[in-house]
């Protein structure tokens, strides 16, 4: 006579719950894979930094001037004065790459080095470039600058709007 076996199992078995965690593991890569920023380069981390810093300075600015009742066309932030549009954003002064520079210094003013960019140079950090009503903060980091892989961001001081790329 054979006895039945009435011990039933418990819980998961060792193999199992391998496969468990490896399918769980395989979503999350899916879901959240290399965008999520776990697999980002320096580059492109201190990129986001800055720009997530640079957003919030010129967000902060255009607080300033609506707490200031909306109606001056300079508001001063960071001890410094800033001329502001119509809307309150950070207004570049002269629709050059110089009026670039002034807003990234006038509202990060313990950024790091920025120069003019210049297709010949590989700057060794920052530079900047655009011209009227578009600003471009490029991270070159000593590289050269491949409109499809550098990180940099653009502000567009009409509407405020900070745009990442390449991050």
């Amino acid at each position: 006579m054979h006895k039945k076996n009435t011990c039933y199992q418990q819980g998961f078995t060792w193999v199992e719950l391998a496969v468990v965690l490896v399918v769980i593991t395989a979503l999350l890569i899916f879901i959240y894979g290399p965008s999520s920023g776990a697999f980002d380069s320096q580059q492109t981390s201190e990129t986001k930094k800055v720009a997530a810093a640079f957003e919030t300075a010129i967000n902060d600015v255009r607080l300033q001037w609506s707490a200031e009742g909306g109606r001056k066309q300079k508001v001063e932030f960071n001890g410094l004065f800033i001329e502001v549009t119509e809307s309150g954003w950070a207004k570049q002064l002269n629709a050059s790459v110089n009026g670039c520079m002034a807003i990234w210094k006038s509202v990060l003013p313990n950024s790091p080095d920025i120069q003019v960019y210049n297709r010949e140079v590989h700057a060794p950090g920052w530079s900047v470039g655009g011209g009227p009503n578009i600003c471009y903060f490029i991270n070159q980091d000593g590289e050269a600058f491949v409109e499809d892989e550098t990180p940099y961001f653009r502000y567009a001081y009409e509407t405020g709007q900070v745009s990442p790329y390449n991050m």
